[in-house]
């Protein structure tokens, strides 16, 4: 994560602080696995947490799963042949 962007209060200190600029965004994207618990239109709470400084801030965030039953597998499969031992005939 690159915060190089970040204000440490310098705008605040020149008189020229404007809303959001001591604000940290995070963006999420959560997968469910598949499961008997993860069925559309269940509820469920994940928990986020941040250690700035010595101060420890936890949220929670209440999320409903939406499947319409068209979810299909992504694979990503790769294979290396390093040595020709590893190869066999069927049969």
């Amino acid at each position: 994560m690159d915060l190089s962007g970040s204000d440490p209060g310098v705008t605040y200190r020149l008189g020229v602080h404007e809303e959001g600029d001591d604000t940290f965004c995070v963006e999420v994207e959560v997968q469910m696995a598949d499961s008997v618990d993860s069925v559309d239109g269940s509820s469920h709470t994940l928990s986020f947490g941040a250690h700035i400084g010595s101060q420890l801030y936890i949220v929670d965030v209440n999320t409903t799963v939406s499947r319409d039953n068209m979810e299909k597998p992504d694979l990503i499969l790769t294979a290396n042949v390093t040595n020709a031992t590893d190869i066999y005939t069927q049969g």
